[in-house]
């Protein structure tokens, strides 16, 4: 993340000397991918909005969602960026895309783009390696040589990761990885912690005992996909109870300074009581459900206004395609169960126009299963990182 894929691929597409080139990114990438596409290569991209939207030219940009309308079409190109979005092998972007026929099928080169190529486990990556010719058998196979897991109502549930170094070994000469400590060795990486709260009196028994037992046990995922439901609600009501102090804290952490500070959700209602409490700091958000318009407009306003001092944003709405260097602290207030979502995420506050070490606080609440939670994320990230470094 933040290694300047965008850039290295355009310029890359230039010495190839590829002439019709199709850009599939995420809805809110569209634009940025279109200024640097005329910056570099001194092309002005045809950009997709809708269905129907496209008279063919050199070069189109079009998201995930529209890919399916450009798949008649032969490409010299096609770059796909932030791949993790074609994960789920069922998913219809991912047939639309990697399945037979489709769009990967009519070009003469695929480039794929990504810091977190598997978000979560191994498996995500077997549809890529499979349609890229690098390994053969099925996705089955693929689960049982490089995953752990357990046999649910669902079928298999993943639950970890093994056998990094033989899948290491297939990627090898498909893979570029490069690394932000590579490019910009003067920076120091993010500094994480964890920071923990206290159970507020009035917020009652956010707690469960049967759900500690589930994640503690040594198959936590099988007893959590029973409890789902619950869980889901219990880290929604944790995640509330956290406000009030996190609106403490940041208060006081900000008399009598100007820096600016970024807070990270899950929950949409978390973000808005954020929101609400810390007013005075001049806040903007992104949430999901917003247009690429007004995301563009709240990423310019916290990075240029002085008097904006904050930043709320739910994790995945926010965690691609914006620059939240004008920071150097966030509070990951409620934390993702995909690794590589928090990852994505904290890594806005990292580029190459950072000039502080940034920090990263983890924010948990005592004696709940919010503890819980972040061992088993840590436990995925380890996994995570043996692969990719």
């Amino acid at each position: 993340m933040r290694v300047g894929k965008t850039l290295t691929a355009l310029e890359a597409a230039r010495q190839v000397g590829a002439e019709n080139v199709l850009v599939v990114c995420p809805a809110v990438a569209r634009f940025n991918w279109a200024r640097n596409i005329e910056g570099h290569l001194g092309v002005k991209p045809q950009i997709a909005l809708r269905r129907g939207d496209c008279a063919r030219r050199n070069v189109v940009v079009t998201s995930y969602d529209l890919a399916a309308t450009m798949a008649t079409e032969f490409w010299d190109l096609v770059i796909l960026d932030e791949t993790h979005y074609l994960r789920r092998c069922e998913a219809g972007r991912t047939k639309t895309i990697l399945g037979r026929g489709g769009l990967v099928h009519r070009t003469a080169r695929a480039w794929l783009l990504s810091g977190t190529p598997a978000v979560n486990h191994y498996g995500e990556l077997w549809q890529m390696l499979r349609v890229f010719g690098l390994y053969p058998h099925g996705y089955e196979t693929f689960v049982r040589e490089f995953c752990e897991g357990y046999y649910g109502a669902y079928g298999f549930q993943i639950t970890g990761s093994k056998n990094h170094e033989k899948l290491r070994e297939i990627m090898a000469d498909f893979m570029l990885r490069r690394k932000f400590a590579e490019i910009a060795p003067e920076l120091p990486p993010i500094e994480l912690s964890d920071y923990t709260i206290e159970l507020p009196r009035e917020a009652g028994n956010l707690d469960s005992p049967e759900l500690r037992a589930a994640l503690a046990s040594r198959e936590p995922m099988a007893a959590i996909e029973a409890l789902a439901p619950a869980l889901a609600s219990l880290r929604r009501l944790i995640g509330l109870a956290k406000v009030p102090q996190v609106i403490e804290m940041v208060r006081d952490e900000a008399d009598g300074n100007t820096d600016k500070i970024v807070l990270f959700t899950y929950h949409r209602d978390v973000l808005d009581g954020l929101k609400r409490g810390l007013a005075g700091l001049n806040p903007v958000s992104i949430a999901g459900g917003d247009s690429p318009t007004n995301k563009d407009a709240a990423e310019r306003r916290f990075r240029e206004d002085p008097d904006c001092r904050l930043f709320v944003g739910q994790i995945i709405a926010a965690g691609t395609n914006i620059d939240l260097s004008a920071a150097s602290q966030a509070l990951m207030v409620e934390s993702s169960w995909v690794p590589g979502e928090n990852a994505q995420a904290l890594m806005r506050l990292q580029n190459m126009n950072q000039t502080r070490k940034v920090a990263a606080r983890f924010i948990g609440m005592a004696d709940s299963v919010d503890q819980q939670v972040q061992r088993v994320i840590r436990r995925k990230t380890r996994d995570l990182s043996n692969l990719f470094g």
